[in-house]
């Protein structure tokens, strides 16, 4: 299932992590009724079916692909689906992913701080850091 269509550029294709709620879904909408055909991603499979269900259902393109944007494998292999789906890197790329903690410093989980700082700033800059490179090639 790919969402290539050979009369939309690959500029005019997205990628949107943490896509499955909140601020990635809303920004998937609104791209896909921009006219941007969108790549979707986060962990929950259902919700980003769901989306892309509703996405179609209003005349827009989307493709779910699901992944962990946490391991730097999982934003390997979405990019490179993405690639594959634009026939390029896209245009446009929201580095979404992310989460907070509940409680103070003092209250909450040495393991849950190291996994949001992996996920909201280490994924983030692999992610940019892939796509900086697939766009210096256009």
């Amino acid at each position: 299932m790919t969402v290539t269509d050979p009369h939309v550029p690959a500029a005019r294709h997205a990628l949107i992590t943490g896509a499955s709620a909140g601020i990635g879904a809303a920004t998937a909408r609104r791209l896909a009724a921009d006219g941007y055909r969108v790549l979707i991603s986060a962990r929950r499979v259902d919700r980003l079916n769901a989306l892309a269900g509703e996405i179609a259902a209003t005349g827009g393109r989307a493709l779910a692909v699901p992944a962990d944007a946490a391991d730097p494998d999982d934003l390997d292999r979405l990019w490179s689906a993405c690639r594959e789906a634009a026939g390029g890197p896209p245009g446009v790329v929201v580095a979404n992913a992310g989460h907070g903690l509940k409680g103070g410093v003092l209250s909450s989980d040495r393991d849950r701080w190291e996994h949001m700082v992996q996920l909201n700033f280490l994924a983030t800059t692999h992610l940019m850091r892939i796509a900086a490179a697939g766009l210096a090639e256009t």
